[in-house]
């Protein structure tokens, strides 16, 4: 691995090459229009002259378009290339990569989240550890809060289990400031281009070939961290700018105390994204963007966030009734009901999440949840659950054990849940009974089954934590 990114970093630092240069990565993603969409990272032409290269599939080409002709600070290297495809298009290639064809019908359906390798401050997780790493984690033993990071292994293990649709609920980007020493390549930490390929992109690239994916926006892609990475590379919408890339989030809200910024050319505030559906035959996955909270875990939610959330519960509900009865998927960052733990691993502090939102939906015009959707899933809290709630509430899903610093345990030495993390769940409305976590780095594997998808929590190694039925 310290071989790898020392290459991949001096790669970078000596300047991209042509316009005719292999693809870096390339991927298929949902836009802002629920369509599937191939993306592309090539080299930075010579003189600013970009081009794109073609996709071939089966039936003919398909020609790539650049994202945008202006790129961010420390992402000038590499231009991105985008072009619509769809489920008739089969063995897509694009510059010498193999690319999934999208399906209308998905069947198996993996949820990653949380995936980075947390470089901050002082704060600094092992980024080339992963070969002195467990093959499997099934212990509660609190000196593994800070385990070696290996998502390339947990990114190999979700592609092996040959998914047709991907969803990341995110958190891509970990590797911020700090000094690593011997932990990490110093050159991978910061954001920039050579920290997102290092700390996703490179990782993903045999679960890219697996499926299409659902980008899901987290707070370390906010307004405040690592925005730049995520506008450029992967949000669904167009890039709507006049000029250069701006220095701060085109938005009404200032971020840090600087002063607010006008909105971009389309008139989109950066600070959120407004929620938007991918339809498929038998269901929906409707994305919301929770990414900006700045009171996590309190219990006096910011009204200005409250304000805003609500309009966008307001939004989902509008675009769940315009499916009619297709059940639905609701994927954020941010867990409406879960438990969260931070602190010292053996006197944790425990809180529930989330007051902002939870304040926002009882706001909206149904002032609940649609009864079409019948799960949601997040990441964020950086342990799996899953919390079955009362009156009619959709089962909540954590899936934020994908490589990143984990956070303490909900349980005890002898396995039992932790008195208060009781406590939690039932102020919630959850069920303790049917109440799971897990500590282990893991990802889900949903799959349909008559009248019911069949859930699943798998281990780094592709072991069976858990397995659930929700009905549809």
């Amino acid at each position: 691995m310290k071989v790898f990114q020392t290459m991949l970093a001096a790669f970078a630092l000596t300047g991209l090459g042509s316009a005719g240069a292999t693809a870096q990565h390339a991927w298929v993603q949902y836009d802002g229009l629920g369509k599937a969409q191939a993306r592309v990272i090539v080299p930075k032409g010579a003189n600013g002259a970009t081009m794109c290269p073609d996709l071939t599939h089966d039936a003919g080409t398909v020609s790539l378009t650049l994202r945008s002709d202006v790129a961010p600070a420390n992402f000038d290297e590499i231009r991105v290339c985008v072009g619509a495809v769809d489920a008739s298009m089969a063995n897509m290639t694009v510059a010498g990569i193999s690319l999934p064809t999208p399906t209308t019908s998905p069947q198996k359906v993996a949820v990653v989240g949380d995936t980075g390798c947390r470089v901050k401050g002082g704060d600094v997780q092992d980024c080339d550890g992963a070969k002195a790493a467990k093959t499997t984690d099934t212990s509660e033993d609190l000196a593994l809060v800070r385990p070696p990071w290996d998502y390339v292994g947990l990114a190999n293990a979700t592609a092996a289990q040959s998914p047709d649709l991907l969803i990341h609920v995110g958190d891509m980007h970990y590797r911020e400031y700090g000094y690593c020493s011997t932990k990490c390549d110093q050159r991978t930490v910061g954001y920039s281009w050579i920290s997102w390929q290092a700390d996703y992109f490179a990782p993903s690239k045999n679960l890219f070939a697996a499926a299409p994916m659902i980008p899901v926006r987290g707070n370390h892609e906010d307004c405040s961290r690592a925005w730049n990475g995520w506008f450029y590379l992967l949000d669904p919408n167009p890039i709507e700018l006049t000029g250069g890339w701006p220095t701060t989030c085109p938005g009404t809200l200032g971020q840090n105390g600087q002063p607010n910024t006008p909105l971009d050319a389309g008139g989109n505030d950066w600070n959120y994204t407004l929620p938007y559906p991918v339809v498929f035959d038998d269901f929906q996955i409707i994305v919301m963007d929770t990414s900006r909270i700045d009171r996590d875990t309190h219990q006096t939610p910011d009204p200005a966030m409250v304000k805003q959330y609500t309009a966008e519960f307001s939004g989902v509900e509008l675009i769940t009734k315009g499916e009619g009865t297709k059940p639905a998927w609701l994927v954020t960052h941010r867990p409406f009901w879960a438990v969260a733990s931070w602190g010292n691993p053996s006197y944790p502090s425990f809180g529930a999440t989330d007051k902002t939102l939870q304040q926002a939906l009882a706001a909206s015009v149904w002032k609940k949840l649609p009864a079409q959707i019948k799960m949601t899933m997040a990441g964020h809290i950086h342990l799996a659950q899953q919390m079955d709630l009362d009156n009619g509430r959709p089962t909540q899903l954590v899936f934020g054990n994908g490589g990143t610093s984990r956070d303490p345990s909900l349980k005890q030495a002898d396995g039992s849940l932790h008195p208060k993390v009781g406590t939690i769940i039932t102020s919630l409305g959850g069920d303790t009974g049917t109440f799971f976590t897990s500590y282990d780095f893991s990802f889900g594997i949903i799959t349909p089954k008559s009248g019911a998808w069949a859930v699943d929590f798998h281990g780094k190694a592709g072991n069976v934590l858990h397995s659930a039925s929700v009905a549809n």
